[in-house]
């Protein structure tokens, strides 16, 4: 009983019967699984991600630094957005909207740290992979134009 609870509710939020083709369903399980661990990784992370300079987590300097507050924000808005497009059927602009998140959150405040370690070096190639994943070729030519915009600037 409490299993098919489940299934029905996972079904109902992470719905793909709108989708007609098996591309699009899969483009859209897709999105619905890196929106969640996204959310999910970003949530643990501000309250485990501390400063060693004074000792604050990611939320308690963000709500003094906006160099960290607003990429936080943007990251919230335009995740739920992604999730929230691609349940109304818009996979396509859900995969737009879900690589703006990555660029504009995670990208630009890598290369605001001086894009100097190896993690933001992961980074600057999920940059490219993400879109390329969801959007094919146009999202490969968008990660790479976005990856070498980030290292000019």
């Amino acid at each position: 009983m409490l299993t098919e609870t489940f299934r029905r509710g996972w079904a109902l939020l992470f719905a793909t019967a709108q989708y007609a083709r098996l591309t699009e369903r899969e483009r859209a399980r897709t999105i619905y699984f890196i929106t969640t661990g996204l959310f999910v990784l970003a949530t643990v992370m501000i309250f485990v991600l501390t400063f060693p300079d004074t000792n604050e987590n990611l939320l308690q300097r963000a709500t003094h630094d906006p160099s960290i507050s607003i990429p936080l924000v943007m990251f919230y808005l335009l995740n739920g957005l992604a999730f929230w497009l691609t349940r109304l059927g818009r996979s396509g602009l859900g995969a737009v909207v879900l690589s703006l998140t990555w660029i504009l959150s995670f990208s630009v405040a890598s290369a605001l740290t001086g894009l100097n370690s190896a993690a933001t070096g992961m980074i600057l190639i999920t940059t490219v992979l993400l879109p390329a994943l969801l959007l094919r070729m146009r999202g490969l030519a968008v990660g790479v134009i976005s990856t070498f915009a980030l290292l000019v600037v």
